[in-house]
């Protein structure tokens, strides 16, 4: 019986928040002296001026960082002026896949808009290894 209830009242609930109900305030009628038109006209491919927040998403990627074995370096990469860095990544690339990886110590927010990775290099059997960072930045 309970269980009957609880399900009842779910599907109750349900109904309720449907999205296709209809609203249940009154709408209000638009008074008789009232001679606005009651369509705004819209500008393609503008811009909303009530828009919050950020457009546009733009991917920078520095200059490669060789880092030879035995060894540690950074690669970094700064958000141009009026963007900020919402994330980052790197890219490890010529290495020798036969040999010791290089450790990623650091790949984070640089605190001064940008993206910086740092890469340990100096274990026994390394190679040298090329390293970029990647910055997304928004504006």
């Amino acid at each position: 019986m309970r269980n009957h209830i609880l399900l009842l009242s779910t599907a109750l609930l349900l109904a309720a928040c449907a999205d296709d109900q209809h609203p249940t305030a009154p709408t209000s009628a638009k008074a008789a002296g009232d001679a606005r038109p009651a369509t705004r006209s819209v500008t393609p491919q503008a811009k909303p001026t009530d828009q919050v927040g950020f457009t546009k998403i733009t991917k920078l990627t520095s200059l490669a960082s060789f880092i030879w074995s035995g060894s540690t370096g950074t690669a970094s990469v700064t958000c141009p002026a009026g963007s900020t860095v919402i994330g980052g990544t790197h890219r490890l690339y010529g290495y020798v896949a036969t040999a010791t990886p290089a450790w990623v110590t650091r790949s984070e927010d640089d605190s001064q808009n940008g993206w910086t990775v740092t890469i340990d290099n100096s274990q026994a059997g390394g190679q040298p290894v090329n390293v970029i960072a990647v910055a997304y930045c928004a504006s």
